[in-house]
């Protein structure tokens, strides 16, 4: 490539040297180079080719995760990730904005600022949800040997109830609702980040059918058909070999 790194330039084909802010280090060999505006930021995104070493063969022990919207992620240890509260007051940030984006005339200056901040709301969402779920999966590809996770059809998940004129959907607003709470919780960015880090680390990640896996004692395998989460992240286990309580301990 044409592309030119310095230590705090860079040298871009028919653009010339552009001075820019470096976070990381270029390792391997680069491939391509993408430059990308977000609002009145400018970035650099790099992709480079870089040999991984044969990673260590250290027995570690397994885990299942669940995938869920009361509790974004629990673990079959017993530990669980609580919702992030700030993604929540962002979230409802984020629409408030919205709804004041819809009510200004199209060609007027009021529409392009609440436009940009409505914009700028969704990004700062997007960047803590990623942050949040880089640190998640990097503590779960550092402490477990094997990684199991639900097989979930994120797209059949959040289709919309709306229906057409012929069959109209039922409970279509509570249904919006429920498919922005999946959303928020991103399983497919989740699956996305371990698939590549368990690839990098040797850690084996497999899918399981997603079908009563909420309801099912890791114990002895019988199906709770009640089971219920609530703020203190109890459930109600049926089976023989726990206790008839088994507390969810929130990760830290």
């Amino acid at each position: 490539m044409n592309t030119i790194f310095g230590k705090d330039s860079i040298k871009l084909p028919k653009i010339g040297r552009i001075h820019y802010r470096k976070h990381k280090r270029m390792r391997g060999k680069l491939k391509t180079v993408t430059v990308i505006r977000e609002g009145k930021n400018w970035y650099i995104c790099a992709s480079a080719a870089i040999e991984i070493a044969e990673p260590a063969n250290i027995l570690k022990p397994a885990i299942g995760v669940d995938v869920g919207v009361t509790l974004p992620l629990a673990r079959s240890d017993g530990q669980a990730l609580p919702k992030d509260d700030g993604l929540v007051k962002l979230d409802k940030r984020r629409r408030r904005l919205q709804r004041e984006l819809s009510r200004r005339d199209k060609q007027s200056n009021r529409r392009k600022k609440s436009r940009e901040k409505a914009a700028r709301v969704s990004r700062h969402i997007a960047a803590r949800r990623k942050a949040r779920l880089h640190q998640v999966t990097t503590d779960l590809v550092r402490n477990f040997s094997l990684i199991a996770i639900e097989d979930l059809k994120v797209g059949n998940m959040t289709a919309s109830a709306k229906g057409d004129a012929d069959a109209p959907g039922r409970n279509v607003k509570a249904k919006a609702g429920l498919n922005r709470e999946i959303l928020n919780v991103a399983p497919f960015m989740f699956r996305t980040l371990l698939e590549y880090k368990t690839a990098a680390a040797g850690v084996e990640l497999i899918d399981v059918a997603p079908h009563h896996t909420s309801q099912t004692c890791n114990a002895c395998g019988v199906v709770d058909a009640a089971f219920v989460t609530g703020g203190t992240y109890a459930i109600e286990v049926a089976c023989e070999q726990v206790s008839a309580m088994a507390s969810l301990r929130p990760l830290r």
